[in-house]
């Protein structure tokens, strides 16, 4: 059975006065770095860990934005052997705790995990972030079946939160801080 379901994204783009360089390293900093999470899953189901020590580990891999880094795609490297050189990067960041949340109860949101944004200078030399973010996405998925879901929606809150302190180098004392400040408390 083939099914369509239409959704709302936004595309945002985040100016900022400071460097790519100074963006992206601020960004970076913010990431911790996911090791390959089907490994670690494996690792875990062989000693059969408790969901909790699973949890563990997977926060041990978290950076101060809650998020992890999972990949990062320089298109600048091919775009200089091109002749064009230009500097942008993809990020593939989450936070699978938050995607299991959302998955366990909704599959299909799996196709929205590892959030993804990207990192590029502009002529006149400041960084810029560019990132989707799903609007709504549990409505079109079934949000009469899942209620819950749509208060689970706050990885891509958090995800602008991150952006934000990036391209400012503002950040909060605490996530519940930054949460407050944004209006998600």
């Amino acid at each position: 059975m083939k099914q369509t379901i239409s959704i709302t994204i936004e595309h945002r783009v985040v100016a900022s006065n400071r460097s790519y360089e100074q963006v992206k390293k601020s960004l970076e900093a913010r990431l911790g770095v996911a090791g390959n999470l089907n490994e670690l899953g494996q690792q875990l189901a062989a000693v059969k860990a408790s969901w909790e020590q699973a949890t563990q580990a997977i926060e041990k891999q978290l950076g101060t934005s809650g998020f992890s880094l999972f990949s990062t795609v320089d298109h600048g490297v091919l775009l200089s052997l091109a002749g064009k050189p230009r500097r942008v990067s993809q990020y593939a960041i989450g936070n699978p705790l938050l995607a299991l949340q959302m998955v366990e109860r909704l599959p299909e949101v799996a196709l929205y995990a590892p959030l993804r944004l990207a990192v590029y200078e502009e002529v006149e030399g400041v960084g810029k972030v560019s990132l989707i973010t799903i609007v709504d996405v549990v409505s079109p998925l079934k949000a009469e079946s899942y209620p819950s879901l749509a208060h689970d929606q706050s990885g891509f809150a958090r995800l602008s939160i991150v952006v934000t302190a990036s391209v400012s180098g503002v950040w909060f004392t605490s996530s519940a801080d930054a949460r407050s400040r944004h209006g998600l408390l």
